[in-house]
């Protein structure tokens, strides 16, 4: 996503920003325990990165 300010934000929600994680990186939880995001599995199977942006001066 691209905050306020127009910078490709590189994490996404329950993960602190410019972690280059989602929440489940940050919690060791992904489905591989190699990634950061479950969206980086790319296996054709359907999994989810989810959680809240909160970072407010980033924020559009």
């Amino acid at each position: 996503w691209v905050s306020r300010d127009g910078e490709k934000m590189t994490s996404w929600g329950g993960a602190p920003s410019r972690s280059n994680k989602c929440a489940c990186g940050v919690t060791g939880t992904c489905d591989n325990a190699a990634n950061s995001c479950n969206c980086e599995s790319n296996d054709n199977v359907w999994r989810e990165d989810s959680g809240f942006l909160t970072d407010k001066e980033t924020l559009p």
